[in-house]
């Protein structure tokens, strides 16, 4: 703290750090989408926006144990996997093994949807009800996670029903996926592209500060180790 307590930064660095940042995020979050999904869900300063996301909260209502989970995995994969022309027979006793391993869930999901009509906020329903941890702390509990039709960190079914809702505010039926039962809010449509500095100043100013210290400091124990003249003696480490 003591070397480093002078050191401070320039609007112009601030630019410079910002400018660096936004290329890097154009390049990494344009190969892989889901670099950016992690990065909001980890809290990272964003300064670009991929195309086509938008904020989605979740209310996810969870299987009993890991094994009628493991049975929800293997019947959606046949449901989704297996030809209607040849297999759907195969097909439709899938179907009812999940209609029965969903029962209730969706018997849960009924009386939520129900108080959700009767005026009662998506949030409160959310901390009551939800077993999604990550929604549970801010920011994501309030902004939710970014969903696109190209997203890699949720199931098909998640996102299908995260984006056929057409307004914010906008609730979705239940939704069936390998964790459970999911009820679904559409926040918000996020804004493709350049996130303006205005909006991040503070973090893109301690963030290049935090890096100018850590560059500071390593020179300035440099200068002090070769100043010290110190003599290493490796062969008598043993």
């Amino acid at each position: 703290d003591y070397t480093v307590k002078d050191v401070t930064v320039s609007e112009d660095e601030i630019q410079a750090h910002y400018d660096s940042v936004l290329s890097d995020q154009k390049e990494t979050y344009g190969m892989y989408p889901e670099a950016f999904e992690y990065a909001h869900i980890n809290g990272d300063i964003i300064v670009y926006n991929p195309e086509g996301y938008r904020a989605i909260r979740d209310i996810l209502l969870p299987f009993a144990n890991d094994e009628e989970m493991g049975q929800a995995v293997t019947l959606l994969s046949q449901v989704y996997t297996l030809d209607p022309a040849t297999d759907a027979q195969a097909i439709a006793d899938a179907q009812k093994q999940l209609d029965e391993l969903f029962a209730p869930l969706e018997e849960t999901a009924k009386d939520v949807l129900e108080r959700l009509q009767n005026g009662e906020s998506f949030t409160k329903l959310m901390d009551e009800f939800s077993a999604d941890d990550q929604l549970a702390n801010e920011p994501l509990r309030t902004q939710g996670y970014y969903v696109s039709n190209d997203s890699d960190l949720f199931s098909q079914e998640f996102i299908e029903g995260s984006m056929i809702l057409e307004t914010p505010g906008q609730v979705s039926l239940p939704l069936r996926s390998p964790m459970g039962l999911h009820i679904v809010e559409f926040v918000r449509e996020i804004p493709a592209g350049e996130v303006p500095l205005s909006e991040v100043h503070d973090a893109i100013k301690a963030e290049a500060l935090l890096l100018k210290q850590a560059q500071y400091y390593e020179e300035q124990l440099s200068m002090i180790l070769e100043s010290a003249n110190v003599k290493f003696y490796p062969e008598r480490l043993q």
